[in-house]
């Protein structure tokens, strides 16, 4: 089985603000993130998606019934397809085993674990990667597929080093990265 990001991805008005305030907490006051136009649409995906995880997991500790439950899901789902890295594909897998979608869970953890062992490199990925013990993220995805016990590692809530991002870039030509 693949898992490709869906086209068009459409995410909710909940998503979408959570996003858009998501990026605009990032950004220094008073200003606009930018980027280098070669990174910044994906440096928007990698933003939003993190966002929409966040809001997955925010649905997921609230838990107040099925409606939560299914939003978590569906915006892990999306935050996925939005920015396919490892990373993200471990940390839908986790929500939905939480969520108890165990099968889907399970097909989460197995990508992740091929995804990881050959994930290709660009400069924000690495970024993303770099603030995860992607070891121990392998070792709880294979713990759920033996246990089915769903893992407690919480990787949306790492904040990417997104000044430390576009510093390392260190490119004077940018283009705005948020709306």
């Amino acid at each position: 089985m693949s898992f490709e990001p869906l086209q068009p991805i459409v995410l909710s008005d909940e998503e979408q603000a959570a996003a858009a305030d998501f990026i605009r907490r990032m950004s220094p006051p008073g200003e606009r993130m930018a980027a280098r136009e070669d990174v910044a649409a994906e440096m928007k995906r990698a933003l939003e998606s993190l966002a929409v995880l966040n809001l997955a997991d925010r649905l997921t500790m609230e838990g107040r019934d099925e409606v939560d439950s299914i939003g978590a899901c569906t915006s892990a789902v999306k935050a996925y397809a939005l920015y396919p890295i490892a990373t993200n594909c471990w940390e839908c897998g986790r929500i939905l085993a939480v969520n108890g979608r165990s099968d889907e869970a399970r097909a989460m953890f197995e990508a992740f674990l091929r995804l990881s062992a050959s994930e290709p490199s660009s400069p924000i990925r690495d970024v993303i990667t770099k603030q995860h013990n992607v070891a121990d993220l392998r070792s709880s995805a294979q713990q759920f597929l033996r246990t089915g016990v769903a893992p407690v590692y919480n990787v949306s809530q790492v904040t990417p080093d997104v000044l430390g991002l576009l510093e390392s870039l260190d490119a004077p030509e940018s283009q705005e990265t948020s709306e």
